[in-house]
């Protein structure tokens, strides 16, 4: 057989091998995209893409994200519908152009090279996941690999403009796509900088900086449209980002998707980070310091600059940064590739690495489609179940409120109310006893019965106010079946009881010193068969300490201790507003009688402020 005829066969199969691995990806991209219920952010996504543009503009700034996506599926979902299929096939469609551009990455270094980059890629948990989830993280990832593969043609031929002006489009794609694409930038100066210093050429500085100053303009008319709303998002809590944190969640979900057990995901981190560790030994051994120190850029950068720019923004998921992913594979991909080419058992153990890869992916992707405990939320079951299951004169309460869009999504009746009625997460607007009970009374007027439905609702209502109220005013009654994945749903029907008060009805404590600016308006407690239920009324004139927490103590009448609880009070969020700490005192053999109860204020460092005293409380 000819030489000719060799590289035709050889160019033939790896052509084949090209389209199997991008059918792979579309297999798994595709498998069940419309049967699983839309989540919170996927329904938001799907709401504010209804929006006129002007609108669609300022939801979205509001939470410092760029509208390019929101305006793409708005134009895809007008010519395709509204279905979960369809609003999610726009990630998917980037997600499987994302592994044809690891297919070109690892290509860089040998055709085996760019086949493997790109199979690890198609089985990714992490690519796979974002790839069925209509939100911007596909897109994201693609625009930062393609203008990083881009930039990498770009500073070996840096001459050839038509590179530098499809990096910059690239770029600045990337910028409207996800504000963290920023982190992203930041590495692209560097590369920019590190080249144009070693090769002396002043083309790379000149093309190159003229590329970054397109990208900063066209970036420009969007920042400044929404540097009203920076310093305005309060969707965390007060704190610090932990950068440890940061790094090592990062790499578990680049490496698991974040559906591994704990076990799995160790022995993945290890595996990952054992290859990339070969692969950026081999790349020095080999002499390619440029190569190393640029897939090694690609990942600490980002990373690291997000660590420390959002210090002081304790809000954080590994998606923000999914553009600095892909250099866990490449590096990886690489190392092995050297080694495979030798002639002894390495080749081997190169092989069965890669093996491992892949079967770490295969875990990880079949948590994802078929284990419960890996699932998200079902948004679409929990409203099936309640509109089988209402009666004629009953609403629904949605907890918390900014959870509207996917509700609404899937309930076409209008008898349902968000609590708090903020479209925005907003952590600054808490459920408290002065802002629910007008609405439970208003309930109590219009409505013979009420579905709570909860997700997520400790970080609107942390202290279960919505819950403990409802069962002072209405009988808590059985639904049929259980509650769906990642849903509470309650059924409570009202009693023909007086209107909650304006303020808590509570014992007063008795005359108590704490050294903080707080104050205990009262404890009321209810027992029954399993113990007492305790609930404490805190006010806080100004803030106070970071993780405070209240020990209750139920003495009998001869000083007998018979039951305690410790738990956190997160009054000093809140000044000024009553609020409750609840306590379930587990006491099945405590007689009707009157008890007294204690209540000493720590911090989780073991420093004590005080206690207060409230009694008798009778119990009969």
């Amino acid at each position: 057989m000819s030489c000719t005829s060799k590289s035709l066969i050889k160019t033939h199969l790896v052509t084949l091998l090209v389209v199997l691995t991008l059918l792979l990806g579309w297999t798994l991209r595709l498998y069940q995209l419309g049967t699983r219920s839309f989540q919170y952010e996927e329904g938001y996504a799907v709401y504010i893409a209804n929006l006129t543009p002007a609108e669609t503009s300022f939801w979205s700034s509001r939470d410092l994200v760029p509208p390019s996506h929101s305006y793409l599926l708005a134009s895809w979902m007008t010519l395709t519908g509204q279905s979960e299929f369809a609003a999610r096939f726009l990630s998917t469609a980037a997600g499987i152009l994302t592994v044809a551009v690891f297919i070109r990455l690892g290509k860089e270094q040998s055709t085996l090279a760019g086949l493997v980059a790109g199979l690890l890629a198609a089985l990714s948990p992490f690519y796979v996941w974002h790839s069925q989830y209509a939100r911007m993280y596909a897109l994201l990832a693609l625009f930062g690999s393609a203008a990083t593969l881009v930039l990498t043609q770009a500073l070996r031929e840096p001459s050839r403009k038509r590179l530098w002006v499809a990096f910059a489009v690239l770029e600045a794609l990337a910028l409207y796509t996800q504000t963290t694409a920023v982190f992203l930038i930041l590495f692209h100066v560097l590369a920019i900088v590190y080249v144009g210093v070693w090769s002396e050429n002043s083309t790379v500085w000149k093309r190159g900086g003229m590329a970054l100053a397109g990208v900063v303009l066209a970036w420009l008319p969007w920042l400044l449209y929404a540097l009203p709303f920076f310093g305005t998002n309060a969707g965390f809590w007060p704190g610090k980002l932990d950068a440890t944190l940061v790094v090592s969640e990062s790499f578990q979900a680049f490496v698991g998707g974040q559906v591994l057990d704990s076990t799995t995901r160790v022995i993945a981190v290890v595996i990952w980070g054992l290859g990339c560790l070969l692969g950026f030994v081999m790349l020095m051994l080999h002499r390619k310091w440029g190569q190393a120190a640029f897939l090694l850029g690609w990942l600490i950068v980002p990373v690291a600059m997000l660590a420390i720019l959002f210090r002081r923004l304790p809000k954080f998921e590994p998606r923000y940064l999914i553009f600095a992913s892909p250099p866990i594979i490449l590096l990886s991909v690489l190392g092995l590739e050297k080694v495979f080419h030798r002639r002894d058992v390495w080749r081997y153990l190169a092989g069965l690495a890669v093996a491992a890869m892949m079967i770490i992916s295969g875990i990880g992707l079949g948590n994802l489609f078929f284990v419960p405990e890996f699932s998200e939320p079902d948004f679409r079951a929990a409203v099936q179940m309640v509109q089988k299951q209402i009666g004629p004169n009953e609403g629904v309460v949605l907890v918390p409120g900014y959870a509207f869009p996917v509700w609404e999504y899937y309930y076409d009746s209008e008898n349902w109310e968000a609590l708090p009625d903020d479209p925005i997460l907003d952590v600054r607007n808490v459920l408290h006893y002065p802002v629910v009970v007008p609405h439970l009374n208003e309930w109590l007027d219009n409505y013979e019965g009420v579905w709570l439905v909860q997700w997520s609702s400790d970080i609107i209502d942390p202290t279960g106010i919505v819950p403990y109220l409802m069962e002072r005013v209405a009988e808590k009654t059985p639904v049929t079946g259980a509650s769906p994945n990642g849903i509470c749903v309650e059924h409570y029907r009202f009693n023909d009881g007086q209107p909650l008060p304006a303020k808590p009805e509570v014992l007063a404590p008795q005359p108590y010193v704490l050294s903080l600016p707080l104050q205990l308006d009262g404890c009321n407690a209810h027992r029954d068969n399993k113990g007492v239920d305790v609930a404490c009324y805190w006010q806080a004139d100004s803030s106070l300490p970071e993780h405070l927490a209240v020990s209750a103590r139920l003495f009998d009448e001869s000083g007998n201790l018979v039951a305690a609880e410790d738990v956190p009070l997160i009054a000093g969020r809140s000044p000024g507003v009553p609020v409750l700490a609840r306590h379930f005192l587990p006491c099945e053999s405590c007689p009707p009688a009157s008890y007294w109860l204690t209540l000493d204020v720590y911090d989780y460092t073991g420093k004590e402020y005080g206690a207060a005293m409230v009694g008798p409380l009778d119990l009969r």
